[in-house]
């Protein structure tokens, strides 16, 4: 499971081989986070889907949550 704010490209890239090169697992999760009114940016969808395409030995799945605004 990979955590980003908005998904730099380099840094998914460099991310994914490292996981696809030395963990043993064929499936990531990329986490992203927006506020509750937020959209998913959609650069990242667009740059999830060119690594899927690109980097055959993972299955890539993002998921996306809204924050809640409550505070404690």
């Amino acid at each position: 499971m990979f955590f980003t704010r908005g998904g730099d490209l380099a840094n998914l890239n460099l991310t994914l081989i490292y996981v696809r090169n030395n963990e043993h697992t064929n499936r990531m999760k990329i986490v992203t986070v927006v506020r509750a009114d937020g959209e998913v940016p959609p650069r990242l969808v667009e740059d999830i889907r060119f690594l899927d395409r690109r980097i055959r030995k993972l299955i890539l799945n993002l998921l996306c949550s809204a924050a809640s605004s409550a505070r404690t």
